[in-house]
């Protein structure tokens, strides 16, 4: 293992030496329980858990980058291949996230002559539902339509698909609809259905709400299962609302359904996260006497425990006993090490930390870089920062990094390198969302670049009014009325609905900005009439 420096902090080089005195002179009390142990205990029970299968070499080849061609190849080796043929491949290229390769094959069946059946259109909305484009869900409704024409209505599946889609965008009042139309078409609501809405609800927050949709499906003679409470588990913990997690794993039993590693895994990160080390000890206990054995994800929130009650040395020492102990730890476990050490002011350990796990033949991933380039942030080194991430990594980028990497640029006032980060992202087909585009808008203000921040605001396609009001804010506070005029113009030519926030965002910034005590004024409200329609 690397030289790893314990004493360094966030703080000048002086008081990072009186740090260093300190640790060798003041005893550290002894935690009254030995986790160390405890988490010992559950890597010898890890290991008595069947060796997981991976994927066969098949599924190898449909995620490798000529997964289009393998593919289509693979069929035509075949003496006749069906509609079922294509469906197949199609499905688990779909399941691979290979969309682009998925859609080729599509389209060779589309070419084939071969008829299309019920399961090839559901396959075609999934392809349509994984667009990241805005009016997906118009042309989902559409294909639904085309079905009904086609003599091929919607089964369970189709409706299903649709529903867990709406849920995750939480379009929840459209995905109740469409469960409606389920019904009405005398499809029984499928527990994929059910468990998308529940998620939905505690996505969102809605834990009342998801918690009455557990209750209706009962009425309804539906039997829920360790898939719909394990979201709502997973909700009430992020809120702290332990009792009631306790209740509903009391009553399990007798509502006719079994708590899997998974419910216990996201109960134990919850109160892990709360600082309830012990407690979350005790869940371990539970899933034993439940005759459940530890999984991957459960030693990793363990470990989460064990680094934030020990001493990071102590923590370290664990993973270089992981041999030993017929464990292998992977880059999660790494990554929880190295977040740690950033939250405790131990940023120059990231790098020893990342060469150490390297040299073990462990990849990185996506959240590694991050916690790399944080602490490179910390360290005053951000255009290194930079080149590490131009570097040719195995792993995809994701949008977390990115926004890392924007936010600490906006941070630093380098609007330019914002923008042109932004256009790097884009390249490389990362999907920004509601935080990349709000740094964004940000960036472009500063430089001057309204029409630039307008258009993007109606290239989003994601969270319209909420862009659209933080838009609002920056051309209030730098009097662009004309610009104001201009987008909100933009905005009802789009169809988007101006709501009481969008309008409240533009008052408080006109206001802020002195707009409403000047002559401006009467231009500001002939800009709000106009649009309300009163002129």
């Amino acid at each position: 293992m690397p030289s790893i420096s314990l004493s360094s902090c966030r703080s000048s080089p002086d008081a990072a030496a009186a740090a260093a005195a300190a640790i060798k002179t003041v005893v550290v009390p002894t935690p009254p329980l030995d986790y160390v142990s405890l988490f010992r205990s559950a890597v010898c029970s890890f290991s008595c858990r069947q060796k997981y299968c991976p994927f066969p070499p098949f599924s190898k080849v449909l995620r490798s980058d000529s997964a289009a061609y393998t593919a289509l190849r693979m069929l035509r080796l075949l003496i006749r291949p069906s509609t079922a043929s294509y469906n197949s491949l199609i499905n688990s290229l779909l399941l691979a996230n290979r969309t682009a390769a998925a859609a080729a094959v599509f389209n060779s069946l589309l070419s084939s002559g071969l008829g299309l059946n019920t399961a090839s259109f559901t396959i075609l909305l999934k392809l349509i539902l994984s667009s990241p484009r805005g009016d997906r869900f118009n042309d989902a409704y559409s294909l639904l339509g085309t079905m009904l024409r086609n003599g091929h209505p919607p089964d369970a599946i189709t409706y299903s698909t649709l529903i867990g889609a709406l849920s995750q965008a939480g379009k929840l009042e459209e995905a109740l609809g469409v469960l409606d139309l389920m019904v009405d078409a005398n499809f029984q609501p499928t527990p994929q259905a059910c468990t998308s809405l529940i998620h939905g609800y505690c996505s969102l927050g809605k834990v009342k709400e998801a918690k009455d949709f557990l209750d209706l499906i009962e009425r309804y003679g539906l039997v829920p299962d360790s898939f719909m409470y394990t979201p709502l588990i997973d909700a009430l913990s992020r809120i702290g609302d332990f009792e009631e997690v306790k209740k509903i794993l009391e009553e399990s039993q007798k509502k006719g359904w079994k708590p899997d590693e998974v419910t216990y895994n996201v109960y134990m990160n919850g109160l892990a996260k709360a600082g309830m080390i012990g407690e979350a000890f005790g869940v371990l206990d539970t899933m034993r006497f439940n005759g459940l054995l530890p999984s991957l994800e459960t030693l990793s929130v363990l470990f989460d425990c064990v680094c934030r009650e020990y001493t990071l040395r102590e923590s370290i020492e664990l993973l270089e006993w992981s041999s030993k102990l017929d464990w292998s730890p992977d880059v999660g476990f790494y990554n929880t090490l190295m977040s740690r050490h950033i939250e405790n002011g131990c940023y120059v350990n990231v790098l020893p930390l990342y060469g150490g796990m390297v040299k073990k033949g462990i990849e990185p991933d996506s959240c590694t870089l991050t916690l790399i380039i944080r602490s490179l942030y910390i360290s005053g080194k951000l255009q290194f920062a930079k080149c590490i991430l131009n570097a040719d990594w195995r792993f995809t980028l994701d949008v977390v990094l990115f926004n890392t990497m924007l936010h600490m640029f906006y941070l630093v006032g380098e609007n330019k390198e914002v923008i042109d980060l932004f256009a790097c992202m884009v390249q490389k087909n990362v999907a920004p969302n509601k935080f990349t585009y709000s740094i964004m808008i940000d960036s472009l203000c500063k430089e001057g670049k309204i029409d630039e921040a307008i258009d993007l605001v109606f290239c989003a396609n994601t969270d319209m009014q909420y862009l659209v009001g933080r838009l609002l804010h920056w051309l209030a506070r730098f009097r662009r009325l004309t610009e104001i005029l201009k987008l909100l113009q933009r905005t009802c030519e789009h169809d988007y609905i101006v709501d009481t926030a969008v309008f409240s965002s533009l008052i408080v910034g006109c206001c802020k900005s002195g707009i409403c005590q000047s002559r401006d004024f009467y231009k500001l409200s002939m800009i709000i009439d106009k649009i309300l329609g009163i002129m």
